[in-house]
């Protein structure tokens, strides 16, 4: 088990403290393709990969095929979704068409695919800034009783992806006056996934150049995002 970091005194601006509370409280409420038990499970599971001995020795590994296991999960979700968490939590940058086409034949939906992949995005920024701030991931809340929307885009562009992606003439309105980032197009099936990552995630990229108090620009945040992203091998 990793030890926990050490809490920080840095402050938190209220905007930062207002949009994690209100994500945290969307992880354990039902949203378009999942009910809020299932979602805080997800969210637990994606936590529960980072500590996963299996996940671990598959992401060392040249070949995911030399390596047999079980994961070490933290719930009672379907192995597929489970499969499905621990890969985009610890080892994202090697996911194929195979293997989506394997998470989708045992029994999950592409609009599901969608929802748990912006729910293990949105949740690791959530819980990195958790345990940069205060040494550990926040305590999820019980589940909130609630039926799934079962809302989708119909639509999408088709760019070769294993879900059609946001068009560019019928954007998300988030982006109806500008450029929608590569991340929120990817998860344009299911509307709401756009929303939850992104009110989590713009915050934290916005950059306060207006504002003297702050003291990183735009290209002082591209430079500690890229070096980050290179560090973590990250896809892009």
């Amino acid at each position: 088990m990793t030890a926990p970091a050490e809490p920080t005194t840095l402050p938190v601006p209220d905007e930062f403290t207002e949009v994690h509370e209100a994500a945290l409280a969307g992880f354990v409420q039902a949203a378009s393709w999942f009910d809020g038990a299932t979602r805080r499970a997800i969210v637990e599971e994606s936590r529960a990969a980072r500590e996963c001995a299996f996940c671990a020795e598959r992401a060392a590994a040249l070949s995911l095929a030399s390596v047999a296991g079980e994961h070490t999960t933290a719930s009672d979700l379907a192995p597929g979704l489970v499969e499905l968490v621990h890969r985009l939590t610890t080892d994202p940058g090697r996911l194929t068409r195979a293997w989506f086409d394997e998470v989708i034949a045992s029994g999950i939906t592409p609009e599901q695919y969608v929802e748990a992949s912006g729910l293990v995005g949105t949740s690791t920024i959530a819980d990195t800034f958790a345990t940069a701030i205060d040494g550990a991931p926040r305590e999820l809340a019980p589940a909130v009783h609630g039926t799934p929307s079962l809302e989708r885009n119909d639509q999408l562009a088709d760019v070769g992806a294993y879900v059609g992606v946001m068009d560019y003439e019928h954007p998300h309105p988030r982006f109806a006056d500008r450029p929608a980032p590569n991340i929120c197009r990817a998860l344009a099936l299911v509307p709401s996934a756009v929303d939850e990552f992104w009110e989590l995630f713009g915050p934290h990229y916005r950059p306060w150049t207006a504002q003297p108090e702050h003291k990183f620009g735009r290209s002082q945040i591209e430079f500690v995002a890229s070096r980050t992203s290179a560090l973590n091998e990250c896809f892009y």
